[in-house]
């Protein structure tokens, strides 16, 4: 269940009433997909956590937080708003399977040059992946999948390992649609 954790005088807020609004659609789509789930919200920030259990076990994060500047100031040009949703499977990846994709950085710019592995991303020019060269069918479903997403610069990461699939998302939306695609189309007949 997803409870507040606000004070009498937030509850009249209009913050407070859209991550209400937000939190209850999160546990709606949870509960929907048979899922658990658990979290806290105020006028200023949400932490909603489920799980959902398909074919594969999904865990759903959904984290919005309002960081101040170093003297606690209350001017919104010291505020800093991080906005995430995180999906987890537990999918194992296969050899030739791994794969990171991560947005162009000036540090991810230098480790392309000296790690043949790390390419731009073909259609995404804004990303670097890294990987053994074949496309699994994995990443072009999310490729595909998430195409949006990546072509908005949204993505924060994308990565499969040897034990699960982990895509972050810096947003203020559930974006349920591409998460209902990828709970639907990666199961563990995939290979």
């Amino acid at each position: 269940m997803i409870k507040s954790d606000a004070s009498p005088d937030e509850q009249s807020s209009p913050f407070y009433i859209a991550n209400q609004h937000f939190c209850e659609s999160v546990e709606k789509f949870i509960r929907i997909n048979n899922g658990k789930s658990k979290g806290t919200f105020n006028a200023w920030a949400y932490l909603i956590q489920g799980t959902i259990k398909k074919e594969l076990n999904w865990f759903i994060k959904y984290r919005k937080a309002t960081l101040t500047g170093s003297k606690g100031s209350s001017n919104s040009k010291d505020q800093l708003l991080i906005v995430v949703a995180e999906w987890t499977c537990n999918y194992p990846a296969l050899k030739g399977e791994q794969f990171s994709i991560v947005p162009t950085s000036f540090w991810n710019s230098i480790k392309m040059l000296l790690i043949n592995s790390n390419k731009k991303l073909k259609g995404h020019e804004n990303y670097i992946i890294k990987n053994s060269g074949q496309k699994s069918d994995v990443l072009i479903d999310v490729l595909k999948t998430l195409k949006p997403l990546l072509e908005s610069g949204k993505i924060l990461s994308i990565i499969h390992n040897k034990y699960e699939l982990k895509i972050m998302i810096r947003t203020e939306n559930q974006h349920f649609e591409y998460l209902s695609t990828l709970i639907e189309k990666i199961h563990p007949s995939h290979h």
